[in-house]
């Protein structure tokens, strides 16, 4: 398939390139919804399949789709969308199908679990939400999701470690700027970046400080803040022995 994926986190980026292209896809890359609605309009033809994460900057994912099909009702057409998200949740899901996506796919990306959705999208079924069974990943799991390819997985791990204070920054940023949605953006990417190796505590405390966000409740992201930093220095260290351990 022709695919045109939009995902502003360069690890993702690079996994998500990798697998495609690995499985015969060919991938065009756009870093955020603005990107992909504008190589979309310059080739709205061009592509089999739209994966769009939800969480951008500049434009997110649900309106990017709802731009995407304005666009298809200008100049014909209609090309699937899936949403890539760390929540495949029921209301998620609902929100994705109101901004014209055609489904919903967790995180970290799952090339099978893609291509069966657009086999059910093309036989006129609805993709539900199937979260990647990611909660308790460990390096050998996430060794098999890039297909036993370990000179990848260390350089997404030394990517992870070299993001992971600006990450934390940028969290930290938001909360004393009390910028509510940027906070609840730079939560959902770490949750996310951190899926792909199963650091769960990470994922846990990033999620809690997501949704404390969206609900407007600075005082509890204050309260977490200390777990995330914790949680994250823990997995840093894992991952730095891994990446320094010997290779097999």
């Amino acid at each position: 398939m022709r695919i045109l994926l939009a995902e502003d986190d360069e690890l993702n980026q690079k996994l998500g390139i990798r697998l495609l292209e690995s499985s015969g896809h060919h991938v065009t890359l756009a870093s955020d919804g603005e990107e992909a609605c504008g190589r979309f309009l310059a080739s709205p033809h061009a592509f089999d399949l739209i994966l769009m994460d939800l969480q951008m900057p500049r434009i997110g994912g649900l309106e990017a789709a709802r731009r995407v099909r304005r666009i298809e009702r200008e100049q014909g057409g209609r090309v699937p969308i899936l949403a890539l998200t760390a929540d495949p949740d029921p209301q998620r899901l609902q929100s994705c199908l109101v901004a014209g996506m055609d489904g919903v796919v967790g995180k970290p990306l799952d090339v099978a679990a893609i291509e069966s959705a657009v086999e059910r999208i093309t036989r006129g079924e609805q993709v539900q939400p199937v979260a990647t069974a990611n909660s308790v990943l460990g390096w050998e799991a996430a060794l098999e999701l890039v297909l036993g390819d370990e000179a990848l997985l260390r350089d997404m791990a030394n990517l992870f470690l070299e993001r992971a204070d600006d990450r934390l920054a940028d969290i930290a940023d938001a909360h004393m700027r009390e910028d509510a949605e940027a906070l609840a953006r730079a939560a959902h990417k770490l949750k996310g970046s951190a899926g792909n190796f199963g650091a769960q505590d990470v994922m846990d405390a990033a999620e809690r400080i997501e949704r404390a966000a969206e609900a407007g409740e600075p005082a509890a992201v204050a309260a977490l803040l200390p777990a995330l930093r914790a949680a994250l220095e823990q997995a840093c260290a894992e991952l730095r022995a891994r990446v320094e351990a010997p290779s097999p």
